[in-house]
């Protein structure tokens, strides 16, 4: 049984939410910030998801398993690389790293050449 932790409170979340939500190996669903429609589905979160140490606070509160990073400013933050470093029994997280965000800034420009 896994505790997963969303951020994020737009469309893409609640799709997310919706998915995992229907998982077997599901105990647990918290969405940070979430939203009306994610409140339905697991529960909603306040807290600044922008904040690396605040959401490795909150991944080792809940005892998160697994964490699934859904707007991009997240990543920019650095969010994944945070609770990666922090750890805590092998949560794990699904969204890029510090080394795949430069790769992914880099795509645009690779396309105008």
């Amino acid at each position: 049984m896994m505790r997963v932790l969303i951020l994020g409170g737009g469309g893409r979340e609640h799709a997310l939410a919706w998915k995992i939500a229907a998982s077997p190996l599901l105990q647990k669903l918290y969405i940070s910030p979430g939203n009306p429609g994610t409140a339905e589905l697991g529960e909603n979160i306040a807290g600044d998801i922008l904040d690396p140490k605040a959401v490795l606070k909150l991944v080792q509160t809940l005892g998160i398993d697994l964490m699934v990073i859904g707007p991009e400013a997240c990543l920019a933050a650095g969010v994944t690389d945070a609770v990666r470093a922090g750890e805590r029994r092998g949560a794990g997280s699904w969204g890029h790293t510090g080394r795949g965000r430069a790769s992914n800034g880099a795509r645009p420009t690779l396309r105008i050449l």
